[in-house]
């Protein structure tokens, strides 16, 4: 057995109208599927090809023959319509989902009056789920599916794929056996033309929605929400503008706020990505300098993306991120030994000088053992020279004494990851998106862990 279970995308706003779908659907069942004269309200408000009645084109949609068929359809519709009315609105999802159920409709009818079975009624959201498929295929194909597996009674587990794969391959099933039955003639309980005929309408409404919504709509909302100092739905909008339209730039001023943005929440590889993008695109802007100093600053602390070859890998080059203020010179007859010891430490970080690193970051947390700062840097030096159960006894130290931020958890993440620890890395990771649910490189990692 597989069945999906969700997925990995999240939404901005809240579904109502893909929630009173499913709503509707699941009280008019449970009201009506269980009464000695259901078939008759099946005959009456079922679609009909013989017998077209124009209300039966939308009431078909909500009555279900059995409860695996509302389940089946209900369950795709939770996992897949959240998003897709995220994407489109509200009132176009419903025009959206009810536009696919009346193209299925209409294609059903086509097929049926060459091929028989135009007495009998169909019943179902099946068409209109299915165009609800394809648009998310079209909107979010990288955007991963959960599905669980249940082989015997001891095999079980789950697994990702792609929505464009996953969802493609259920169309191509479905076109098959469209196929099938009619070269066949063979008459059978599913109007699989129906599922080919809503996703059809769903993917071409998609794709020329893609086209027709102007890129300034993005833009606006990411100014919109930097200015409200919402940087998660900024960044969020900003990574739809990249993926809709790869070779469009946004603003020097967007594009510097939404690289600061990524630096305030320490995500590090992306804050590089940006500034780079920034400077690529702008290399004369007045800001140029400046982002090339912070490049220069991101590139000796910040962790690289994560490769897509293996995780295990990723540990052994995957370098700590940790913020620091820049070193001053200073009089070291004014400061205290561990205040000069964490400011030398800082310059062997930046000049990656690890065994000197470890031997200052040593000294401050002997000075002050309760330094959040020291133990932290010590971790990460020690990570840096393959010493991870002392990087992962350090940063656990950091975040005992109070460091608990998205950057700790990730190191702590990285060091077990490298010592072969990998449960107790997938849960530090989970540490992460429990305070940062956007975190890429938590996500990336747990994705990795599962694959």
């Amino acid at each position: 057995m597989i069945i999906p279970i969700g997925d990995d995308n999240p939404v901005e706003r809240f579904p109502f109208a893909n929630i009173a779908l499913i709503a509707v659907n699941v009280l008019l069942f449970f009201g009506w599927a269980f009464r000695d004269n259901y078939p008759e309200y099946v005959h009456m408000y079922g679609l009909i090809p013989e017998l077209l009645r124009p209300y039966s084109f939308v009431t078909h949609m909500f009555f279900h023959g059995s409860l695996a068929h509302l389940f089946g359809n209900m369950l795709f519709l939770a996992i897949v319509g959240k998003n897709v009315e995220d994407r489109v609105g509200h009132v176009s999802y419903l025009v959206l989902f009810l536009l696919a159920g009346l193209v299925a409709s209409m294609l059903h009818i086509v097929i049926a009056s060459r091929t028989g079975g135009g007495d009998i009624p169909i019943i179902g959201a099946s068409g209109a789920v299915a165009g609800i498929m394809a648009a998310y295929a079209a909107f979010f194909p990288r955007n991963q599916i959960r599905f669980f597996y249940w082989i015997w009674l001891f095999w079980h587990g789950t697994f990702l794929v792609a929505s464009a794969w996953a969802i493609g391959f259920w169309f191509v099933v479905q076109l098959l056996l469209s196929l099938l039955s009619f070269h066949s003639g063979v008459i059978t309980g599913v109007a699989y033309w129906a599922h080919v005929g809503g996703f059809g309408a769903g993917l071409l409404v998609a794709l020329v929605f893609n086209q027709v919504v102007p890129r300034d709509e993005l833009e606006r909302s990411i100014a919109l929400f930097l200015a409200q100092e919402k940087l998660d739905r900024a960044i969020y909008r900003y990574e739809r503008f990249r993926k809709r339209f790869p070779w469009r730039r946004l603003s020097p001023i967007l594009q510097h706020a939404i690289a600061e943005a990524y630096e305030q929440r320490a995500e590090g590889p992306h804050a590089i990505e940006a500034y780079e993008l920034f400077l690529k695109a702008y290399p004369d802007n007045a800001q140029a300098s400046e982002t090339r100093a912070k490049l220069d600053s991101l590139r000796g602390i910040a962790p690289a993306p994560m490769p897509p070859h293996g995780i295990e890998e990723t540990a052994a080059r995957f370098p700590a991120n940790i913020p620091h203020e820049e070193t001053v010179a200073i009089e070291i007859e004014a400061i205290d030994p561990a205040e000069h010891a964490l400011s030398l430490g800082r310059q062997c970080f930046r000049e990656k000088s690890w065994d000197r690193a470890i031997e200052e970051f040593g000294k401050v947390v002997e000075e002050e053992p309760r330094s959040i700062e020291g133990h932290a840097y010590l971790g990460v030096a020690c990570y840096q020279k393959g010493l991870f159960a002392e990087a992962i006894q350090e940063t656990r130290q950091a975040i005992e004494l109070g460091g608990k931020t998205p950057v700790a958890y990730n190191n702590l993440a990285l060091a077990y990851l490298a010592n072969g620890q990998r449960e107790e890395a997938a849960d530090a990771w989970r540490h992460v998106l429990s305070l940062d649910p956007r975190n890429r490189i938590a996500r990336d990692g747990l994705k990795q862990l599962r694959a």
